[in-house]
């Protein structure tokens, strides 16, 4: 037996135990393993771990290729990379748990597999190359399609960040971009290793997806379930009960839709209004100091709702993350420059309501063109 098989081998031994243990552990446990992870998302949680099962199934069916293509005169390979080709509509309903669109459509997902599964059929019978030529191309189609759609998706995810959270830690999805590079990495090794039928690369893709899914596991566990801004049924021109600003929540909408009459002065006045209350509730009383402060919190201290709230803040050009951000950066900076005796960066950071140094320095680099470090060198005369 050489090198390369016994890799091979020992690879997909491992894989099949390692897998079965990740996704059970995903869809049956409720507990994280993992003292800094963020209260469970099991949507993302589940959709996970079906998919973890499903690759483990595929080092399953690369065992079984292996026993029995010596024994019978049956493409076992080729069944193994079709069956593989029914990994990618799993990854597509996993993308878009990612973005909290909330469940998958079944139905979409299934209608996506009947022309793989009429290729399956006709190479169980035929072994036909070509089944597996077509069904690669389909699924290239469609994982072309479904990353489009992803990434329109996504763009609409970070807009809607920032129009409700103060802090993005735990919510961005920038390690999306390090997935990509495993799953491309991965397709193209598993690709050409079959094509050319080399099996130390095959081997290679192999030990990535099982770095990739292991890397997964940790960031969905650390992958924070937002509130469901995508709700279409959401109550978008309730006022809370208990508002003692009732005189202006409601003035310039009827049944959810804005009136058409002199529509400028009324929201005009209202904007004054919540500009006034913004004032009191959120500055003078250092709500903004609130770590982790949201939307919906800061409206109902107000008396009005987040839709309101939100029409406000893009009446002014900004958004909810950098009106908040905007004044614990200004709060920081009066503190670097009445240079606090015994205050350390990062009581000052903790201080201005940032859970994080590196939330703190993204919002000061956005607002003051530079990093903390930079900008204390600069109030002491240091040139760079």
């Amino acid at each position: 037996m050489d090198i390369e098989l016994l890799i091979y081998l020992l690879l997909h031994g491992f894989g099949i135990g390692y897998m079965l243990i990740l996704g059970l552990y995903l869809l049956l446990t409720k507990k994280s393993l993992f003292d800094t992870a963020v209260k469970p998302n099991f949507l993302l949680r589940r959709s996970a771990g079906v998919n973890v099962l499903m690759w483990g199934g595929t080092f399953v069916t690369g065992m079984v290729a292996y026993f029995l293509g010596g024994k019978y005169d049956y493409d076992f390979l080729g069944l193994d990379a079709l069956i593989d080709l029914f990994l990618i509509p799993g990854i597509g309903t996993f993308l878009f748990c990612l973005v909290q669109v909330g469940k998958p459509d079944m139905k979409k997902v299934l209608l996506s597999v009947i022309v793989p599964v009429v290729l399956l059929l006709y190479f169980v019978i035929t072994q036909s190359v070509w089944a597996i030529r077509i069904s690669s191309a389909y699924w290239f189609v469609y994982i072309v399609l479904v990353v489009l759609s992803f990434g329109r998706k996504q763009l609409q995810y970070k807009k809607k960040l920032k129009e409700n959270f103060s802090d993005l830690h735990h919510k961005e999805l920038k390690w999306i971009n390090q997935l990509i590079v495993f799953f491309l990495l991965y397709a193209s090794l598993y690709a050409v290793g079959h094509y050319f039928k080399m099996p130390l690369l095959l081997n290679l893709s192999y030990a990535i997806c099982l770095i990739a899914w292991t890397y997964i596991t940790w960031h969905v566990e650390h992958q924070e379930k937002l509130v469901d801004f995508w709700e279409p049924n959401e109550r978008k021109y309730s006022v809370a009960s208990n508002s003692s600003h009732e005189d202006f929540a409601d003035k310039s909408f009827v049944d959810g839709k804005e009136q058409n009459s002199a529509d400028h002065a009324i929201n005009q006045e209202l904007y004054d209004k919540v500009e006034a209350l913004l004032e009191k509730e959120c500055i003078a009383n250092g709500l903004y100091l609130q770590n982790d402060l949201s939307l919906p919190v800061l409206a109902a201290a107000l008396g009005t709702n987040r839709t309101y709230l939100s029409q406000y803040f893009t009446s002014k050009n900004t958004t909810f993350y950098s009106y908040i951000n905007g004044l614990r950066i200004d709060r920081a900076v009066s503190m670097i420059r009445n240079k606090e005796k015994g205050v350390t960066m990062e009581n000052i950071y903790t201080q201005c309501g940032f859970n994080s140094s590196n939330t703190f320095r993204r919002a000061f680099i956005d607002k003051m063109g530079c990093t903390p470090a930079l900008y204390v060198a600069k109030m002491l005369g240091k040139k760079d």
